[in-house]
């Protein structure tokens, strides 16, 4: 399992992600496509979030945390091996 570490903000995320994964011949569509998604995933984790912020039940919180960091991380791992 990959432990995730954020670096900057969501648009240094996204800079760096396009750089290392988005093809450098990708034409315009697949390059906005691919940045659509990305901020929508970074919609999604912030409706979890404040979905989180909501429980003010510190271990409901922590398990959901933990779930979601699981997710992403197989994620991460499933994403490797393709």
């Amino acid at each position: 399992m990959t432990r995730l570490v954020a670096k900057g903000s969501i648009r240094e995320q996204w800079l760096d992600y396009q750089k290392r994964v988005v093809p450098r011949d990708a034409g315009p569509v697949q390059v906005r496509e691919t940045y659509l998604a990305f901020y929508a995933g970074a919609v999604s984790l912030l409706v979890e979030l404040d979905a989180i912020a909501e429980l003010r039940d510190p271990a409901a919180e922590a398990a959901r945390i933990a779930a979601i960091n699981r997710e992403l991380n197989e994620f991460c791992d499933e994403a490797r091996a393709l």
